[in-house]
């Protein structure tokens, strides 16, 4: 049968006018020899634009090799159809995808035709991906909180052996001083460990409220969080040698989850801290600033740690995007989620010497 009785034929053209999916009619090079409108539509051309040209010259770069072997599989009788996931760019961060199922057409058991058949799967590749980083969100949020459960267990494990050593200074600086032996820099020494002791337990306390699941939303003080949260890390930072300061209004409150609002400060202090490792940066600092305006209130974190790099600045706060070796890239991503979920916002620039993140929420 030729080509033109081929595709002239009823049963054909039943399939052609009648289908939902995309479908082209291809020579053994891949020249487009008949497309239903479906199709035409998927790829946005008309017949005349495509008719005898390469199939190859309407595909992304990226898929061509990879549908350059299954034709050849088809065309070898290697295999009878194949099935692939293509995707075409619309922007540059814009992608429609189909899924493609090839089939040949035999005469006198010589392959003398591809059919393809395209099905636009844009919507379902979105929801899967949607899907996936509600579940890394979920296992990242599961992480916290095993975390949270390690360090209660560790608390409870740690307070007894320090409650021991506090009551066995305080009992030997006491019989030292009934048998009224005074010896040198003891008082010193007593009020040194009794301080040492008391802030190991305090900081086993503030770490078990930071990873204690909570989803109340309250009325609660920036200054207060940003300075408990500061406090988490507030020994690593001094031993950095990276200064921080807040400034702006002290009064001033938002409404939200506490404990998530503490890990998005923590996540953004924390890539100031790796920027300037990355950097080596010297003078090292780190800025708050508590804005109120009569609509909005803001927080902004300024660093000069060199700034985001131009070509990410845009993505950061995309699920999965990262430039740390051990990084997951959900960080950012998991902030900009929780700001939105307070009807805010979270933006980044870059400004001298630094970067500047801009969190807004609405009153």
């Amino acid at each position: 049968m030729s080509i033109k009785n081929f595709t002239t034929s009823c049963h054909f053209q039943f399939i052609f006018q009648k289908s939902n999916l995309g479908i082209t009619l291809l020579d053994l090079d891949g020249n487009i020899l008949d497309a239903n409108e479906k199709y035409l539509k998927l790829i946005n051309s008309n017949k005349e634009d495509i008719f005898k040209k390469s199939l190859f010259e309407f595909i992304d770069n990226t898929n061509i090799e990879i549908l350059k072997k299954s034709f050849d599989k088809l065309i070898d009788k290697k295999s009878l159809t194949f099935n692939i996931e293509l995707k075409k760019a619309i922007t540059k961060d814009n992608f429609l995808w189909f899924d493609v199922h090839g089939s040949s057409i035999e005469e006198s058991e010589e392959i003398k035709y591809i059919v393809l058949f395209l099905e636009d799967i844009t919507e379902i590749k979105k929801l899967k991906e949607e899907n996936l980083k509600k579940e890394q969100i979920l296992i990242q949020q599961l992480k916290l909180a095993q975390m949270g459960e390690m360090i209660d267990a560790i608390a409870h494990q740690w307070k007894q052996p320090l409650n021991i050593i506090t009551t066995n200074l305080l009992n030997f600086t006491l019989e030292l001083e009934l048998k009224d032996i005074k010896l040198k820099g003891v008082g010193e020494l007593n009020s040194e460990i009794s301080s040492q002791i008391k802030h190991m337990v305090d900081t086993l306390d503030k770490f078990r409220g930071f990873f204690r699941p909570n989803k109340y939303r309250t009325n609660f003080n920036l200054f207060n969080i940003i300075q408990n949260t500061i406090n988490l890390v507030k020994d690593e930072f001094i031993k950095e040698n990276i200064n921080i300061k807040i400034i702006g209004d002290k009064n001033l409150n938002i409404f939200g989850v506490e404990t998530e609002f503490k890990h998005i400060i923590l996540n953004i202090i924390n890539n100031s801290k790796d920027a300037f490792k990355e950097q080596k940066i010297e003078d090292k600092k780190i800025v708050f600033y508590l804005k109120k305006n009569i609509n909005i209130d803001i927080l902004e974190i300024e660093d000069n740690a060199g700034g985001v790099p131009k070509n990410i600045v845009n993505k950061i706060f995309q699920a999965n995007f990262t430039t740390k070796k051990k990084g997951t890239g959900i960080g950012l991503y998991m902030s900009k989620n929780i700001i939105e979920s307070m009807n805010g916002k979270i933006s980044v620039k870059n400004i001298k010497n630094g970067s500047k993140f801009i969190i807004e929420i609405q009153k």
